[in-house]
């Protein structure tokens, strides 16, 4: 997409890393779409006509620590969002700065699609303190 990285070497992490959380948060929508339908109660096996097998294991207790996981992720995403928003002075701007690190969306999008009064200085700020509270909570500094 040739969007720059952020620079975050200031807080002890690296452009490796850094690429790994971004990726991370840009999982976000396709993990609350496998959420839902792990949840969906009218789930059914797929009925494709090819062979499969029968292998030993539980596929309740599979499904079950799959959407503890996804649940996790997603509700780690949010409580970040959250406490960057209280830390910036911002929390109306809870789904703003939730949008933009999970889809990547730059300022100029929030403000003039999603009506947000971020500006460049709180948007940027907001990005950094919330990288760096994830690179915390994921044990990676």
């Amino acid at each position: 997409m040739g969007r720059r990285d952020l620079k975050l070497e200031q807080y002890n992490i690296s452009k490796l890393q850094y690429r790994e959380l971004h990726n991370f948060c840009l999982q976000y929508t396709d993990k609350k779409r496998q959420l839902a339908n792990l949840r969906d109660p009218y789930r059914s096996p797929r009925i494709t006509g090819l062979p499969h097998g029968s292998g030993v294991g539980d596929p309740t207790s599979k499904t079950a620590e799959r959407v503890a996981m996804l649940a996790a992720d997603i509700e780690l995403i949010e409580q970040t969002v959250i406490e960057v928003c209280r830390e910036i002075k911002f929390p109306e701007e809870y789904q703003n700065v939730l949008y933009s690190v999970t889809s990547d969306a730059p300022l100029h999008f929030l403000q003039l699609l999603k009506g947000s009064c971020l500006t460049k200085y709180s948007y940027d700020k907001a990005r950094r303190i919330f990288y760096f509270k994830l690179a915390k909570k994921r044990n990676f500094i």
